[in-house]
């Protein structure tokens, strides 16, 4: 990771290496009925619970980073943008 990057696009990426993978593979043997003791853990309500919430959380952690990334920034720009013209429209 560089050293420049946002907690939070560290913490998404940690998310995406570690997390997604594990809860992928906990999903695949509960799904499967599999007679494993790993498969039969799976099928636990807290796992559930927390399989959901972690979903959600990167839904959530993607859109606001989405929203503070391209549309926040392409709204300042375009502030800016009528601030720049009107301060030229003004001076001449």
């Amino acid at each position: 990771m560089r050293s420049n990057d946002c907690f939070v696009c560290k913490m998404v990426r940690m998310y995406l290496l570690v997390a997604a993978p594990l809860l992928l593979i906990l999903g695949s043997l509960s799904i499967s009925g599999g007679s494993s003791s790993i498969g039969k853990v799976a099928h636990v309500g807290l796992i559930d619970f927390l399989a959901y919430g972690a979903g959600g959380s990167l839904i959530l952690i993607v859109l606001y980073r989405v929203y503070e990334e391209y549309w926040l920034v392409r709204k300042r720009n375009t502030k800016l943008e009528e601030l720049i013209s009107n301060q030229f429209d003004q001076e001449s």
